[in-house]
């Protein structure tokens, strides 16, 4: 969903499909559709995945780099043999890892941010109370904009979960190579934890967060399920920042920004 709220592309259309620039770049896809582009093969993925993660189902060596699917040195020891284990309490006690840190100078208002080598439990950089928002809001007007009429922002949204799932790794691992946002915004009640967010935090190197309690009631009514509230909070989310909100479970598997 870019920069609205019905279906995955839904609203962008009825938003944008009036505009001489979008229905440009829609051509354009099209025609280069016609004279055929590869597309991301199933298999391509699925030997990508088996060779990168650990998984239930019988191990595959990994696969050559290839054009679709972007190489990781982290993970060239792979091998059938090997797994990813948790980190221990020493190990993360005395490991580290970059985070970005965004802030507005006192004087002039002006967004600026800086990459810092943190500890590897460090929280994420957190955004809570107007004056922070405010912040936000301006560094994503400053830097997060080129020439499209979207920002370069993803917005994922997690409430209650305090595990980062596998398939939502996947997701979000697809994410940081693949779209490489200017941010991602995570906005809910809690930031995951264990074995599959500790694999990915390296890379979310560009990931904050933005508490937001869900909500229980709408115009007077209960909302019974946690899903309804976050379908509101994708709603309201793009309509105070702009940008690409993404279901947590969805795979990216070539840039969008064709779609921005």
């Amino acid at each position: 969903m870019i920069g609205g709220a019905l279906t995955s592309t839904a609203i962008f259309f009825l938003l944008c499909v009036s505009s001489p620039r979008v229905r440009v770049s829609l051509t354009e896809w099209r025609q280069r559709t016609q004279r055929g582009h590869r597309e991301v093969s199933t298999d391509s993925v699925d030997n990508y995945i088996k060779g990168k993660y650990r998984v239930a189902s019988t191990c595959r060596e990994p696969v050559p780099p290839s054009f679709d699917l972007p190489p990781d040195p982290t993970r060239t020891r792979f091998n059938c043999s090997s797994s990813f284990l948790e980190p221990t309490d020493d190990q993360t006690r005395h490991s580290v890892r970059e985070q970005i840190h965004i802030w507005c100078d006192d004087v002039t208002g002006q967004p600026r941010d800086e990459t810092e080598t943190v500890s590897f439990l460090a929280p994420l950089q957190s955004f809570h109370g107007n004056d922070s928002v405010d912040c936000l809001h301006r560094y994503i007007k400053a830097r997060c904009y080129d020439n499209r009429h979207v920002p370069n922002v993803v917005h994922l949204i997690n409430y209650g979960s305090e595990e980062l799932v596998f398939r939502n790794a996947i997701g979000l691992y697809s994410v940081l190579t693949i779209l490489k946002p200017c941010l991602v915004l995570l906005h809910g009640d809690v930031i995951p934890r264990g074995l599959n967010w500790f694999t990915v935090l390296p890379r979310a190197t560009r990931m904050v967060f933005v508490p937001r309690t869900p909500l229980t009631r709408i115009n007077g009514r209960a909302i019974k399920h946690i899903q309804s509230s976050a379908d509101i909070t994708r709603i309201d989310v793009l309509l105070e920042y702009g940008g690409i909100y993404l279901d947590s479970d969805m795979v990216i598997l070539k840039p969008i920004d064709i779609f921005r």
